[in-house]
């Protein structure tokens, strides 16, 4: 399903038997309370305007046995911190065993930035979350800007943008091994700031569709080490030059 209220009385009603629902770009729910759906086992939705966290939490309630859970939110009014998380898991979802999402955050700008995103994590570093379900997450957010994405580890969505230079805050200790990103297939590539980095971590090795900025930095190529899988290529330069016809040439021939 894309793009919809879901309505999930009507839909519990006719479906006894659902086990797994995926639904894109999800406008709101609406549930009555006494809905109940016992069979389902697999959710994944994306939220763009649930404004009020509790009706997502009161949609959960009614999946006892959900077993995975992967959600994408897109409004900053869904953020979830640890704590409320783990409460949520630990009395209402006791069958879960694997969680995936992605946050949006706003920043106070009257803050130093990166002791809002300690105060965040701190939340996901209980042992509910290290020990018992090795659930990781990380943030990253940009320098004097409003928003910052906070998400599990493996990341778990098919896109993922750079439009500026991005820091990055984790629950995991990292090491050279480790393929964080192979979910990722449509990778935006635009920075407007020349010196952009991003934490060593990040890189992309299974990109089938790219959009990208002309002139390209270093950066760029140690995020994207190679292109066994490219499939299509977008590129964009408002200043073109030889340069930058040469890099294309010289890295994707």
């Amino acid at each position: 399903m894309k793009q919809c209220d879901i309505i999930m009385d009507q839909l519990f009603t006719h479906t006894p038997r659902l086990r797994r629902i995926i639904v894109d770009n999800c406008l709101n729910i609406h549930m009555n309370s006494l809905s109940i759906s016992s069979s389902m086992t697999t959710l994944s939705i994306s939220l763009i305007n649930v404004q009020y966290r509790d009706s997502f939490f009161n949609f959960l309630q009614k999946m006892p046995n959900l077993r995975y859970l992967k959600v994408e939110f897109y409004s900053v009014y869904l953020y979830i911190n640890g704590q409320r998380w783990e409460q949520m898991i630990r009395n209402c979802l006791t069958n879960l065993e694997r969680l995936q999402f992605k946050m949006l955050l706003s920043l106070n700008n009257d803050q130093e930035e990166e002791e809002q995103i300690d105060r965040i994590l701190d939340t996901f570093r209980s042992q509910f979350w290290l020990v018992e379900h090795r659930w990781f997450v990380q943030c990253d957010w940009s320098l004097h800007k409003e928003f910052a994405s906070l998400y599990t580890l493996p990341y778990a969505f098919d896109t993922f943008c750079f439009y500026s230079s991005i820091q990055s805050k984790s629950t995991l200790s990292f090491d050279n091994d480790q393929r964080l990103y192979d979910c990722v297939h449509d990778l935006i590539y635009k920075p407007r700031l020349f010196n952009i980095s991003s934490s060593f971590h990040i890189q992309f090795f299974n990109i089938q569709h790219l959009s990208i900025e002309f002139p390209i930095t270093s950066h760029f190529w140690s995020i994207v080490p190679r292109f066994d899988h490219l499939v299509s290529l977008d590129a964009l330069s408002n200043n073109y030059d030889e340069h930058c016809q040469y890099q294309l040439i010289r890295r994707f021939t």
